[in-house]
């Protein structure tokens, strides 16, 4: 049986580091060199238990129209078009990656696609 966050399946290498504990910050030296646009300082999540807890609040964030705005956030099951960057798709999404200072409101999704074969 998958491992789901929200609705979504865990990918399975992600489970895998998480599970050998490899799923931690690189550090800031390559978190400024990978997303140099990324300023304040972040917590890996390093259990689907917690990612779980920090992503159940993205709900909240869409329920009005200007936190919608501020965070670009959406939910693509209300949404006539599909959601595109630099908008996030809640329905397909949950968090890796939390703001280690309370108030910097940052965080890392994984946003999961889903592939059909016909």
């Amino acid at each position: 049986m998958p491992v789901q966050i929200r609705g979504l399946d865990v990918p399975a290498l992600l489970l895998s580091l998480l599970r050998e504990g490899r799923w931690q910050h690189p550090g800031e030296t390559v978190l400024a060199r990978t997303m140099p646009w990324f300023e304040d300082p972040l917590h890996f999540l390093a259990s689907v238990g917690a990612m779980a807890r920090e992503s159940s609040s993205l709900f909240s964030l869409t329920e009005d129209n200007a936190s919608v705005q501020l965070f670009r956030q959406a939910r693509g099951s209300e949404q006539s078009e599909p959601v595109d960057l630099p908008w996030l798709d809640i329905d397909k999404a949950f968090l890796v990656a939390v703001n280690a200072r309370p108030g910097d409101d940052v965080a890392i999704a994984l946003a999961l696609v889903v592939a059909f074969a016909l």
